[in-house]
């Protein structure tokens, strides 16, 4: 999955999100390492993007002042 948010704050985008890493780990009866393994982000905010579980290795950054 990538979960693209400069802020990773968008509602609807961790909305989103949200519903498919929960798809993820009852579909494959994982635990929290199959987020870090499974998904990538676009994003900013580092620190939300590994509080959602994603690995920060998997994150590919951009400046800031984007859109």
């Amino acid at each position: 999955f990538i979960i693209a948010s400069k802020t990773f704050t968008t509602i609807e985008t961790i909305t989103n999100a949200t519903s498919a890493r929960s798809w993820l780990l009852d579909a494959l009866g994982a635990g929290q390492e199959a987020v870090a393994k499974h998904f990538v982000a676009l994003s900013t905010n580092g620190e939300k993007v590994s509080d959602f579980g994603i690995d920060t290795a998997n994150m590919f950054e951009f400046w800031d002042w984007v859109g």
